[in-house]
C-alpha cells in the first residue's frame, strides 16, 4: 500500500539550507573509517560550495570529532534545525579536542606548568635581600664589623662607653664594655679576635674573655710616648697587623710617624716606622710577605717580608683597605660635596681607580674573593637632606641610598640597602656573595634567598 486514500494534513516543504544555518545530522557519518559526525548532532553550515565531482555535496560543515576538519555534506545528511540560528563562522578553540585525542599530553602539560610556576616563584624569592639581625635599643651606634672562621664580631659606641659584641648561637650579645675608645676589630676565628684602642692598646678576645695583649705606652722611652692605633687586620691565629701614628713630641707635627705592629702568634712587635706625614689609618695582610698599609693622605705602602716600599701615591683620603690574596687588594676613600668617593684596586701589580661615586664618602671595604667585594660609606646627599629635616629617628628615614656598592659580574653596582642605610660605617663580606653591614643601632645580614 503506497499511501492513504484520505486527505491528510498538508506537508510543509523543508526550509532551504543556507550558509550560517544551524542543522542537525540525520545519520552517523564515517569518513576514511573514522566517525566524523554523530546522528542528531547540531552543526552550522559555514559555506555552500558545490563539489565538482559530486555537486550534491555542497554544504561545508566542520567536524568536531576529527579535530575540526571541514567536509562537504549533502541534503541527505542535513536537516534544518527547528530554531534556525544565523551566526558568523569563526574558528573555535581546539584545545580540549586536541587534549582529548592526545590524553598522554595532559599530565605532561600540568607537570610542565607546575615546574615553570614553581621556578618563577623560587627565582623571585632568590633575589638579594637584607635581613635585620640585631637592634641595640640602648642607643649604641655600631662602628665596626669583622667576620672570620665562622665568627662575627662588632664594635658599638654610645659616646660614653665602647662595646664589643659577638654573634652567638642565641644571637648577638654584649661581651665587653670599655671606657676607652676602641677603633677597629679583626677576627680570624671564634677564639682569635683583636681590637685596637686609640690609646695605643691592643686587646685580644679568646671567645670568653677580652684581655689587654699589648700596650705601646712607654715603648720608646720618650717624654711624650704614646701611639694612636687606627686599624687592625688578621688572617689566622698567628698573623695579625695593627697600624696607627706615633705621637712622640706630637707638638711638632713633622715628627709624627706612621707605625706598623705585627703579631707572630706569640707577641707583638714594631715592624716599621714609616717617617713623617705617614699617619696610617688602614692595614690589610694576606700572609707574612704581603701586607698593605695606607695613610690618611693617600699613600699606600707594601711589605714583601723584608722591605717596605711606597707602592702608590693616590692623593685621595683613604679610609680603609682589604686584600684577598697577593694579587688582589682594594682601598676606598672619603668624599664630600666637591670630591667623589673612590674605590681603588690592586691588580696586575699596580693600583688604579676601579670606581668613582659622586656624593658618597666611603668608610669601609671588605672582600672574600675578587668577585665578592663590598664598599660602604655615607650618602652625602641624603645626609645633607636629613640635616635640614625634623624626621626622627634618622636611621629609619631613608630606604634607598647610595651608601652600599658591590662588585659583581665584572662591574660595580649601587645596590639598595636596608632601611636607614644612608650611613654605613662598616661591612664584612662573607662567603661568595653575602655580607654583614651596620647602620646606626642596627646590624643587617644580606644574601640571596633569605
Amino acid at each position: 500500500m503506497e499511501g492513504d486514500s484520505g486527505a491528510g494534513p498538508a506537508q510543509e516543504e523543508p526550509r532551504p539550507i543556507r550558509a550560517g544555518m544551524k542543522c542537525n545530522i540525520t545519520h552517523e557519518i564515517y569518513i576514511d573509517g573514522q566517525l566524523a559526525f554523530r546522528m542528531g548532532e547540531s552543526v552550522f553550515v559555514d559555506d555552500i560550495v558545490p563539489n565538482e565531482a559530486n555537486p550534491t555535496y555542497k554544504y561545508v560543515v566542520m567536524s568536531k570529532e576529527l579535530t575540526f576538519r571541514k567536509f562537504q555534506l549533502s541534503d541527505m545528511d542535513l536537516i534544518p534545525a527547528e530554531q534556525p540560528l544565523e551566526y558568523k563562522p569563526k574558528k573555535p578553540a581546539r584545545v580540549w579536542p586536541f587534549i582529548k585525542r592526545h590524553k598522554i599530553m595532559l599530565p605532561c602539560v600540568v607537570v610542565g606548568a607546575t615546574v615553570i610556576i614553581v621556578g618563577v616563584i623560587l627565582f623571585a624569592s632568590y633575589g638579594f635581600k637584607w635581613k635585620p639581625q640585631f637592634l641595640q635599643e640602648s642607643g649604641d651606634i655600631f662602628t665596626g664589623l669583622s667576620v672570620g672562621g665562622g665568627n662575627a664580631m662588632a664594635l658599638g659606641n654610645d659616646n660614653a662607653s665602647r662595646y664589643l659584641y659577638n654573634k652567638s648561637s642565641s644571637g648577638w650579645i654584649t661581651v665587653h664594655k670599655s671606657e676607652l675608645p676602641l677603633t677597629d676589630i679583626a677576627t680570624a676565628d671564634n677564639s682569635h679576635t683583636w681590637v685596637t684602642g686609640r690609646n695605643g692598646t691592643i686587646y685580644f678576645w679568646d671567645g670568653v674573655n677580652l684581655t689587654k695583649q699589648f700596650d705601646t705606652a712607654g715603648l720608646y722611652a720618650l717624654a711624650r710616648d704614646s701611639d694612636v692605633l687606627s686599624a687592625v687586620s688578621a688572617t689566622d691565629k698567628d698573623h695579625a697587623w695593627a697600624v696607627g701614628t706615633f705621637l712622640g713630641n706630637s707638638e711638632d707635627y713633622q715628627t709624627t710617624q706612621g707605625v706598623v705592629y705585627s703579631y707572630d702568634g706569640q707577641s707583638w712587635k714594631l715592624l716599621v716606622a714609616l717617617g713623617p706625614y705617614t699617619q696610617l689609618v688602614a692595614v690589610a695582610g694576606v700572609d707574612s710577605s704581603h701586607v698593605w698599609a695606607a695613610s690618611k693622605y693617600g699613600d699606600i705602602f707594601f711589605y714583601d717580608g723584608a722591605n717596605w716600599v711606597l707602592q702608590s701615591r693616590t692623593q685621595v683620603p683613604i679610609t680603609s683597605i682589604c686584600a684577598t690574596d697577593k694579587d688582589h687588594a682594594w682601598a676606598v676613600s672619603a668624599g664630600n660635596d666637591k670630591l667623589s668617593g673612590r674605590v681603588l684596586s690592586f691588580k696586575n701589580g699596580q693600583w688604579g681607580q676601579a670606581m668613582e661615586a659622586n656624593m658618597v664618602s666611603f668608610m669601609d671595604v671588605s672582600a672574600t674573593s675578587p668577585t665578592n667585594v663590598w664598599a660602604v660609606g655615607t650618602d652625602i646627599e641624603n645626609l645633607n637632606a636629613m640635616g635640614k629635616s625634623n624626621d626622627q629617628p634618622k636611621y629609619l628615614a631613608m630606604t634607598k641610598t647610595k651608601a652600599i656598592w658591590r662588585y659583581e659580574a665584572g662591574e660595580w653596582k649601587n645596590i639598595e640597602g636596608p632601611p636607614g642605610s644612608e650611613r654605613v660605617p662598616a661591612v664584612a663580606a662573607e662567603g661568595t656573595g653575602s655580607a654583614w653591614v651596620c647602620s646606626g643601632p642596627r646590624i643587617f645580614y644580606g644574601a640571596k634567598g633569605i
